[in-house]
């Protein structure tokens, strides 16, 4: 729930536009469940009834749910739109700005194909939570209660077997979520690490070529595909281990319906309006059932992501700005080093030890040492890229 809470904080601004796109989505819930209902009176009042004078009214009842609803599906899914892509941009432009902030230690404990991962698919799949999965879950439970209520009111008996998959289904939906999530994470892991290889051979690609290094980097770059290819098919085995019953539990209404409804109108204690109510109306049980699987698929993708996204939105820098720093009036160029000691975070040993240098204004001082030795952290120190 805290990466829920998250999200919802970020997008306070565009919140306007979300609750009215999911308000036109409930009322496109309602206008789903009345046309059945027409068609059923259809059937049992004029066709059956001869009452012929309801034929237009009733037609016309239809006609009209089915323009409001196109009308307010279009209007809802632009407003979604529109508040995910607007979020989307400003938590990325927050999440840039954050990034210019933080110091060198923060980009040598973070790959940089791991933060380039957060800012574009993380960043996607907590968009596709604003526009998908919320409205998703919404309107999924509203279509199941309100068809519920709706069968339980025409025929009891029948809306009670029609819920007799149901405890299965929920209870391979938390099996489902269970399995899905390390599943999730580790494609993600394999995505950012073949990320960073791309990129460190691509910036890199000029001292790679100098020490002939071309087949060993295509090597490591075969291992990380192939562990990303393996992640990715072990998430889609998962998910084919559980998708195919509950797709057959859903399947399964319709038949459960036809037989129980038909005994039903057989012995008269269901019209044939009502019977097509049960069967028009099967996809609003059906309908949610199917997608719950998605929609928890989609929401452990979403939590993968979005703790990621976390860890920089809430990163401070190891080395902060005083809020009243010193500004020498006429600064000199002298630098000295007294004792100087470093050793970087994820170290074992420190990197320098006891150093001493003294540099005047104009004097130039070669440093020279072996790869590895700290020269390029020695230089970082004097503008505090590190400290």
């Amino acid at each position: 729930m805290g990466s829920v809470k998250w999200v919802m904080s970020t997008a306070r601004e565009n919140m306007g536009k979300m609750v009215v796109g999911m308000l036109l989505s409930v009322l496109c819930v309602g206008f789903n469940v009345i046309s059945p209902i027409l068609y059923a009176q259809i059937i049992d009042d004029v066709i059956e009834g001869g009452q012929t004078d309801k034929l237009i009214p009733l037609c016309v009842g239809a006609i009209a749910c089915a323009v409001l609803f196109v009308i307010c599906t279009y209007t809802s899914q632009l407003l979604l739109e529109f508040g995910s892509q607007n979020t989307e941009r400003e938590l990325r432009k927050q999440l840039y700005a954050k990034l210019q902030k933080m110091d060198q230690n923060y980009y040598g404990a973070n790959r940089t194909g791991d933060l380039m991962m957060k800012l574009t698919g993380d960043l996607d799949w907590v968009r596709h939570f604003t526009i998908f999965l919320i409205p998703q879950s919404i309107t999924n439970f509203l279509t199941f209660l309100a068809t519920l209520i709706i069968f339980l009111f025409y025929h009891w008996q029948l809306a009670l077997m029609a819920l007799i998959f149901t405890p299965f289904t929920v209870f391979l939906t938390v099996k489902v979520r269970r399995n899905m999530r390390p599943a999730h994470d580790r494609v993600r892991e394999c995505v950012s690490q073949l990320n960073t290889l791309v990129q460190e051979n691509i910036s890199g690609n000029r001292v790679v070529k100098a020490f002939v290094r071309e087949d060993y980097e295509i090597e490591r770059f075969e291992e990380k595909n192939q562990a990303f290819r393996d992640a990715s098919i072990n998430t889609v085995r998962t998910w084919q281990r559980y998708a195919p019953i509950l797709d057959g539990f859903s399947n399964c209404l319709t038949v459960v319906l036809l037989l129980f409804g038909g005994i039903f109108c057989i012995n008269g204690s269901m019209t044939l309006g009502d019977l097509s109510l049960f069967l028009s109306l099967a996809w609003g049980l059906n309908g949610p059932m199917n997608m719950i699987g998605t929609v928890i698929n989609d929401y452990q993708r979403f939590l993968a992501s979005a703790e990621k996204i976390m860890t920089i939105y809430y990163a401070k820098p190891d080395i902060e700005n005083p809020a009243h720093p010193y500004r020498p009036s006429a600064p000199k160029g002298d630098i000295e080093f007294r004792h100087v000691e470093y050793q970087y975070p994820s170290g074992s040993s420190p990197v320098l030890s006891d150093i001493n240098l003294k540099a005047k204004a104009g004097q130039t001082i070669g440093i020279m040492g072996p790869t590895g030795c700290g020269k390029s952290t020695l230089v970082s120190l004097i503008p505090r890229f590190m400290d």
